[in-house]
């Protein structure tokens, strides 16, 4: 995994000081391999600890390669559900949430697909935490070594130096 960028910023928050990635508009998922990226939910949590992410309408979300035929509905990645999987089209492609304006995220979480078939497909895929000019502020990747089929969630902050891994039901 690669190292934290140096772009993450300390922000004064009530009385106490708190890490962020600064100035976040964009989250995108990329694929190098030929398959789908395949996630149940997002959530990013701003200086205040408010899911940004949650509620976004479909027009916050794109795929270059398209949505599966069975994802009539990408929004579902932040609608707090956590049953239900959304899928690209088989890549090479990214996933992206547009968040609609700037923010300080403290904490990016993505839930891995629940579906034995469809866990092993965040294997290898590119993490990046971009700016309104989408320049990259953070990038990071799951790689197969990390990939364990028992993690449901994938966590990018910070607090820590690198991604944090988290086992089903943690």
């Amino acid at each position: 995994a690669c190292a934290l960028a140096a772009t993450a910023t300390t922000v004064a928050a009530t009385a106490t000081a708190t890490a962020c990635f600064q100035n976040v508009r964009y989250v995108k998922v990329y694929t190098k391999e030929r398959e789908h990226i395949s996630l149940t939910e997002i959530e990013v949590y701003d200086e205040n600890w408010h899911n940004v992410a949650a509620g976004r309408p479909r027009s916050a979300f794109r795929a270059t390669v398209g949505w599966w035929r069975g994802t009539g509905d990408p929004e579902r990645l932040a609608d707090g559900d956590f049953d239900s999987t959304v899928h690209t089209n088989k890549g090479p492609g990214e996933f992206g949430l547009d968040l609609g304006q700037p923010v300080c995220a403290r904490k990016v979480v993505f839930y891995n697909s629940k579906p034995s078939y469809a866990r092993d497909r965040i294997k290898g895929v590119d993490i990046k935490l971009l700016n309104s000019w989408k320049a990259e502020i953070f990038h990071d990747t799951i790689s197969p070594e990390e990939y364990n089929a028992n993690v449901e969630k994938y966590i990018l902050s910070v607090n820590t130096l690198r991604q944090s891994l988290e086992p089903a039901g943690g």
